[in-house]
């Protein structure tokens, strides 16, 4: 699988990144990935950036001069897929793109399904489990001061998430995840270890992620 941005998600896996998961703000009864085939979709959605800093003004927001919707689109979706091949692949994602012949709708909470028979015969076609669709990626980068009362420089990054069983045809969770991390050097870091904890985030909410083998992800939410 092509990846767009090597150094980013070399970054992700070089950093040893703590945390704990955020709950699902919809309830649902079982949604596990596990030896599923998942396609995760960010093509279309919102982005909203902010920076209070000024000494990251001029900072780019990744290693890359592209627009940066479009980066924390393709950064998002990149960094979800490379995470389960980083645990062993016991799912098997692929990249994908929003297509109205899904029978998806974009509605004021998020992705959900328009028409459950068109998703499910998507399914059936293409062999699909599950569609993750990003609704919404949030980022603000700002000055904090650290515990002794130093002036640090900070990145958040939210990430709003829909996950629909595409052979059900329906919305089984909207989930928002969250990250964050604070540095004085190294300030190309910073949004890199964000992302990276907000997906860690993502998955570790998730039914059955300790039962997918992947001891780096149990090791470091102990």
């Amino acid at each position: 699988m092509k990846r767009s941005y090597p150094l980013f998600l070399a970054a992700i896996a070089a950093v040893g990144m703590s945390g704990c998961a955020r709950g699902l703000a919809e309830s649902y009864t079982s949604m596990g990935f596990r030896n599923q085939k998942v396609v995760f979709i960010a093509d279309q959605a919102d982005v909203a950036v902010r920076t209070t800093a000024p000494s990251l003004a001029k900072t780019p927001y990744f290693q890359d001069k592209e627009d940066a919707s479009t980066i924390l689109r393709q950064v998002t979706r990149d960094s979800l897929v490379a995470w389960g091949f980083d645990c062993g692949a016991h799912f098997f994602p692929k990249e994908g793109s929003y297509s109205l012949r899904m029978g998806l709708m974009h509605a004021a909470d998020g992705w959900n399904v328009a028409d459950p028979s068109v998703v499910a015969n998507y399914a059936r076609a293409n062999g699909t489990d599950y569609l993750v669709l990003i609704n919404r990626v949030e980022v603000s980068r700002s000055e904090i001061r650290g515990a002794s009362g130093n002036a640090m420089l900070g990145a958040d990054i939210a990430l709003d998430v829909s996950v629909i069983d595409a052979r059900q045809g329906v919305r089984v969770a909207r989930q928002t995840s969250l990250g964050h991390s604070e540095r004085t050097d190294s300030l190309s870091l910073l949004m890199p270890q964000a992302m990276g904890l907000a997906v860690d985030n993502f998955f570790v909410s998730v039914p059955e992620a300790t039962r997918w083998g992947c001891k780096e992800l149990v090791n470091r939410f102990k």
